[in-house]
């Protein structure tokens, strides 16, 4: 699983939390569920505007602990890639397949219970991901 650490800091009834690595701004909530829930997903919107791919990995924990000591709890902040693939801005196109095939695709996607263009995302995206 993939994650970025926060510090998490609790100052009188607020409990802020911060990307060291992230030129995010602070997230202030009343509670630390609160908290947490916004920090998850600010940073799956940041990741979606990064496009996944033009950002610096994260920093490990003693790293973090190294540069922030003291400043409040590490914690650290799973990627939730379905929040980051919701974020992630789209643009139509035209495919063209051959209709027999299409038709294979169709009923394929109607079983699993998905729209078309999820599973061709998905295809795609794996066949990138195995043929590098």
């Amino acid at each position: 699983m993939e994650f970025y650490y926060a510090i998490f800091r609790q100052i009188e009834d607020t409990v802020s939390a911060y990307f060291p690595d992230l030129g995010l701004p602070q997230i202030k909530e009343n509670n630390w569920d609160e908290a947490y829930e916004n920090a998850v997903a600010a940073l799956a919107e940041w990741l979606a505007e990064k496009e996944m791919g033009n950002f610096t990995r994260p920093s490990t924990y003693d790293e973090v602990r190294q540069k922030n000591r003291n400043q409040g709890e590490i914690i650290p902040v799973p990627v939730d890639k379905e929040i980051v693939k919701n974020q992630q801005k789209t643009k139509r196109f035209s495919v063209v397949f051959p209709t027999a095939l299409l038709q294979k695709v169709d009923r394929y996607r109607a079983k699993k219970g998905i729209r078309r263009s999820t599973l061709l995302l998905d295809a795609v995206t794996d066949y990138m991901k195995n043929n590098r």
